[in-house]
């Protein structure tokens, strides 16, 4: 399955309502989500996850073991 858009409505950091394109270049089968800390994307993660599976997913954990899979 490919994302071609999402719309969300006042879920969490997005306000009001917003949408969001994804890229549609049918020679590429991944799509990379970047920011800054704080950025919403682990806020778009829960409603790509809301939309597909019915359920929220409020107790994901966040483990910064960056460092330790560099070494």
């Amino acid at each position: 399955m490919k994302l071609a858009q999402l719309k969300l409505e006042n879920f969490r950091q997005y306000h009001g309502r917003q949408r969001l394109d994804f890229a549609r270049d049918n020679q590429k089968n991944v799509t990379v989500i970047h920011g800054i800390n704080g950025a919403g994307k682990t806020s778009l993660f829960l409603a790509i996850n809301w939309c597909l599976y019915g359920k929220s997913v409020d107790n994901v954990k966040v483990i910064d073991n960056v460092g330790e899979l560099m070494s």
